[in-house]
């Protein structure tokens, strides 16, 4: 099962690269040319804020045709989309459906690594929520001031403010 940014970014990729023959996790030693091989990414994580972590993506897809410019053309075509959409992807649902949120992208890094292959460099980072226990909730409070200057003592509660007098 693929996450929803991983889902949303290979329809992304797949879409602007004209449709190509996707491959994850293993390229068989027979394989389509011209493809797109989306392997597993590296993955680090850390603090966000005191309601989240993030996690931070690095994926290296690598970008499979019959030549090493026809395998660029292709990678460009998709570092291209990405640098015209602002670098933002929209999320899609279970059907495929474009959503309103989206996830970010960094800067890509394109470049040659072998003949036929070129290599796109993808990060962003997913924010998560931590797990919050339940916690009880207060139904009363009750907090007692008093004003030294005249005697007076308040009590306040939720609901109610009283006063009292010498």
């Amino acid at each position: 099962m693929i996450e929803q940014e991983l889902a949303s970014i290979i329809k992304f990729i797949l879409e602007a690269a004209g449709s190509p023959a996707p491959y994850y996790w293993e390229v068989p030693a027979k394989f389509t040319r011209p493809a797109i091989y989306f392997p597993t990414p590296e993955i680090d994580s850390g603090g966000e804020t005191f309601r989240t972590y993030r996690l931070e993506y690095t994926w290296y897809l690598k970008f499979f045709h019959n030549s090493t410019m026809e395998a660029h053309n292709m990678a460009l075509a998709v570092y291209e989309a990405i640098k015209k959409a602002r670098n933002l992807v929209h999320l899609i649902d279970e059907n495929g459906d474009t959503l309103r949120q989206g996830i970010r992208l960094g800067e890509p890094k394109l470049k040659p690594i072998d003949e036929g292959v070129v290599q796109v460099m993808i990060r962003f980072v997913s924010r998560r929520p931590y797990t919050v226990p339940d916690v009880q909730l207060m139904q009363y409070w009750t907090a007692i001031v008093t004003d030294k200057g005249d005697g007076r003592v308040i009590y306040m509660t939720n609901k109610h403010i009283i006063e009292e007098g010498d």
